[in-house]
């Protein structure tokens, strides 16, 4: 068996920082601003369900952004394009990328009427002086708040 991840790039999408280390839109070589979000996820997660064999393990993984701090109106058309294809079950799950400080109650209540198994925090220190010097935006007491309410 195969495990397989369909990634779907927002770069910076949600994101209301421009860390020293991060330029998503260098590192995945896309550009969210510019485009379609919801037909650009659409045509990749077709494209890359038509690759899948039967046993292989697939999700569906929202990268490069924060995703839950995008625009709630498309963060939820987005989960539900996922859903669909969780329901035909052509993948088992959906995985996403976001900030320690863009989750709280509301934001996992809707996560938790999707098959969202894997959030993944950019926590990228624990040390509010590193986290001031690389201009992240939270703090670590946000990123511990986040890991308790996850």
């Amino acid at each position: 068996m195969r495990h397989i991840n369909i990634p779907v790039f927002i770069p910076h999408l949600g994101c209301p920082q421009l860390c020293v280390f991060c330029d998503q839109n260098r590192i995945s070589g896309k550009d969210a601003g510019e485009r379609d979000i919801l037909g650009y996820a659409a045509r990749t997660i077709e494209e890359s369900v038509a690759t899948i064999n039967d046993g292989d393990e697939a999700e569906i993984a929202f990268f490069g952004g924060s995703f839950t701090g995008i625009d709630r109106n498309l963060m939820i058309s987005l989960l539900d394009l996922a859903e669909r294809y969780v329901d035909m079950g052509a993948v088992s799950h959906i995985r996403l990328s976001t900030r320690p400080d863009y989750i709280d109650d509301e934001i996992l209540e809707i996560l938790s009427g999707y098959h969202v198994k894997y959030i993944e925090l950019g926590i990228q220190s624990t040390s509010d002086f590193v986290l001031d010097k690389c201009r992240r935006g939270h703090t670590a007491e946000q990123s511990v708040r986040a890991l308790k309410l996850i």
